[in-house]
């Protein structure tokens, strides 16, 4: 055996010794991937917002109309509903990506730790040996924090799911308030312009819903 074999195999004895995880960049990747998310559920919860708000005005618009807009009436009153479940939705969201971000960044620590440990160990076989029980430690957190990680993103997708099948009804809000716009007498054009303003705003958080899905699917669980 060459000195470069021999090399080789005493490096992968000390790595297996040491239990250390030799992931150089995941934990920073993978950091920077749930920053995404967290970035596009921003987006969503403002997209969110703006519905709550037009809905609001929706509102108002349709009392002003009087019996003519009884039709819009219902369907801003669907929209107030809409709205709150989804702010309740994009709030369970927030709290949730919040506690990854900071159990990720945890990981990421824990990963540059071991590899520290790995690079000592990996000088000499007297480091290596006081080393062991420290990997050890350093490893098992890193599994628990892991595990639980791997626990939140599921349920994390399991959500945002369910927010996927939720922007239906809004779709559907969106295509009423159109309809029912015609039979606002006087306030016809002041509906029909409320209308397509929750037409667009459900557009706009249909697309950051997918855009948030998308993200999190890419997410090791």
């Amino acid at each position: 055996m060459n000195s470069q074999e021999n090399t080789e195999k005493i490096s992968s004895i000390r790595r297996v010794r040491l239990g250390t995880i030799d992931l150089r960049g995941r934990g920073v990747s993978e950091l920077t991937l749930i920053a995404s998310v967290n970035e596009s559920i921003k987006q969503a919860i403002s997209a969110s917002e703006s519905i709550s708000l037009i809905a609001i005005n929706a509102n108002l618009m349709a009392g002003r109309s009087g019996a003519r807009a009884v039709g819009f009436c219902v369907v801003a009153g669907e929209l107030r509903m809409f709205s709150d479940r989804m702010s309740k939705t994009m709030h369970g969201w927030s709290t949730m990506i919040y506690v990854l971000v900071q159990d990720t960044a945890r990981c990421s620590n824990h990963l540059r730790y071991l590899n520290k440990l790995h690079e000592t160990g990996a000088r000499s076989a007297k480091a290596q040996a006081a080393l062991v029980e420290a990997c050890a430690r350093g490893k098992d957190a890193f599994d628990v924090i892991k595990a639980s990680n791997s626990v939140r993103v599921l349920e994390l997708q399991g959500l945002i799911n369910r927010a996927a099948k939720q922007r239906v009804m809004g779709e559907v809000i969106a295509r009423s308030a159109m309809i029912e716009s015609a039979y606002g007498g006087t306030m016809q054009s002041v509906l029909r312009q409320i209308a397509g303003s929750i037409d667009v705003s459900i557009n706009n958080l249909t697309s950051h819903i997918r855009n948030v899905g998308h993200l999190t699917q890419k997410v090791p669980a």
